[in-house]
């Protein structure tokens, strides 16, 4: 009778797959892990409980085919723990083995599935066909019609590299230029071409060398 109970609890234990809502109170942003405090309390000998919190929690960071997707997590944020129905252990080390797994939807196989989302935030409601990433004054959308568009909260864009743009440039505002520019075309300031104007030159006022100005005709 033991064997065929057992037989159906562990049938049963195929079915379950669970999460639970918990709060981040520690983070190692570099090696990906965290320690949570699980919110629900327990009933244990008719008191109330918490779950002790949960150590070395994988984030769900992105990592794929060699790029890797990090979330800036702060200590605080509310997140969806998932547990495995298998131990994952025997892949961190990127190498796949085949040992037999005990560890049944254990504590110790906790991982973030995602955010919890409060009632009082609120979302933008003005792109709601766009990709949006949102956050202390910076505004980047992926449009749905196509268009890029990025404004940063703190007026700085910085790019730490060589730029090259196929397509014609509008500026609006001032521009200030550090350095040289070389150019294949032709640059003009109104009406004025840099490559056709040219100067008709009265005879000089003063001896070559003397560091003063020619009037121009």
């Amino acid at each position: 009778m033991k064997e065929i109970l057992d037989y159906v609890i562990n049938e049963l234990k195929e079915e379950i797959h669970t999460t639970l809502p918990g709060r981040i109170e520690k983070l190692d942003l570099i090696k990906g892990y965290c320690t949570v405090q699980i919110l629900p309390k327990r009933i244990l000998c008719k008191e109330i409980v918490s779950v002790p919190p949960l150590i070395d929690v994988m984030l769900d960071f992105k990592s794929f085919g060699g790029w890797k997707l990090r979330y800036p997590y702060t200590k605080g944020d509310l997140v969806w723990v998932g547990f495995s129905e298998l131990d994952y252990y025997n892949v961190l080390d990127g190498k796949e083995k085949e040992p037999v797994s005990w560890d049944r939807f254990s504590l110790n196989g906790a991982y973030i599935k995602g955010t919890i989302t409060p009632k009082n935030i609120k979302y933008n409601d003005n792109f709601l066909e766009d990709i949006v990433l949102e956050g202390k004054g910076t505004l980047i959308l992926i449009k749905g019609n196509g268009e890029i568009f990025i404004k940063t909260g703190a007026n700085k864009m910085i790019i730490e590299s060589d730029l090259e743009i196929k397509g014609n440039i509008k500026q609006i505002g001032d521009f200030t230029q550090t350095g040289n520019i070389t150019t294949d075309g032709d640059v003009k300031a109104g009406d004025i071409s840099l490559k056709e104007h040219d100067h008709g030159y009265e005879k000089p006022e003063h001896p070559a060398g003397q560091g003063r100005t020619t009037k121009a005709g």
